[in-house]
């Protein structure tokens, strides 16, 4: 029974961020935006809060206010990020969309957006593919600057390693067991 509750809960939160719940937006210009825009016209606002940061390329955007169609008032070049033209269709993130599919390698809201319910199906490849691999190995790049974090990031991944075994040993006395059982049963 608790198997069935956690995999409710599992796909009720996937299916909430690949509908844009929780503040994982994603939008696109509508009109080119210029170095020194100070409102972007895009398809629509909604997800995103009154007021707020967004995420255009590598740019960091603060605006104050929102329509249907646009983000109003906006504060260019915030965290040391500079301020580009953008021409129509470039896409615009909330904050934390962008942080989301930084850290797990693929673009949850864009997906939902462009396949609707479908793009929940890749969401498994994904993980499997990519996210799984970098988590092992700890590719993130907050660990690859210095001496003393690449040390870190190695220890890190013996601990990883260990893990993987462990599980590929229950993994296969489970499949064992379940081939003694088949063996078992029909004699062979």
């Amino acid at each position: 029974m608790s198997v069935k509750i956690i995999v409710a809960f599992m796909l009720t939160n996937i299916t909430y961020l690949a509908e844009g719940g929780g503040g994982f937006s994603v939008t696109r210009l509508e009109q080119s935006l210029s170095q020194t825009g100070v409102v972007a016209y895009v398809d629509n606002t909604s997800g995103y809060d009154k007021a707020g940061t967004i995420i255009i390329d590598e740019e960091e955007i603060y605006y104050n206010g929102i329509t249907a169609t646009a983000f109003l008032n906006l504060d260019r070049e915030q965290n040391d990020t500079d301020a580009n033209s953008y021409p129509a269709r470039t896409k615009i993130y909330s904050t934390d969309s962008s942080t989301m599919n930084n850290a797990m390698g693929m673009d949850f809201a864009e997906m939902a957006s462009n396949s609707g319910y479908l793009g929940i199906f890749m969401i498994p490849k994904v993980f499997f593919v990519d996210v799984i691999p970098d988590i092992i190995m700890w590719d993130f790049s907050i660990l690859q600057d210095e001496a003393p974090m690449q040390l870190f990031r190695t220890v890190l991944f013996c601990f990883s390693v260990g893990f993987v075994l462990y599980i590929a040993f229950i993994v296969f006395q489970m499949l064992g067991g379940v081939a003694q059982s088949i063996i078992g049963r029909f004699g062979l």
